[in-house]
């Protein structure tokens, strides 16, 4: 979807922020996320997914924006990746889901 890259950048600045990582070493893991999305996925425009992404936002009682994320893996029958305990076990009643830790 073409929210991926925001969402990995910003997932970069609370990496940032948080003191977590340095941030030379959270630009060299955002530059290689950056990558990985251009050149391997299929990106989807966000406006596609909104109707089934309202849907699921209102089942899955999440965010739309991460219904979209969900709507996406729905849409390409996909493994739903994401480091977020709580989307993970919301969207666990759509679609198959791998928590990252």
């Amino acid at each position: 979807m073409d929210l991926a890259l925001a969402e990995v950048a910003n997932v970069a600045l609370k990496r940032i922020s948080s003191g977590e990582e340095r941030p030379g070493d959270v630009k060299i893991m955002l530059d290689d996320a950056t990558l990985f999305i251009n050149d391997l996925c299929e990106t989807i425009p966000s406006g596609q997914l909104i109707p089934p992404a309202l849907g699921l936002a209102c089942e899955l009682n999440i965010s739309l924006y991460d219904a979209l994320f969900v709507a996406a893996a729905v849409h390409h029958r996909a493994t739903l990746f994401t480091a977020d305990k709580e989307l993970s076990s919301a969207a666990r009643k759509a679609c198959t889901v791998m928590l990252l830790e």
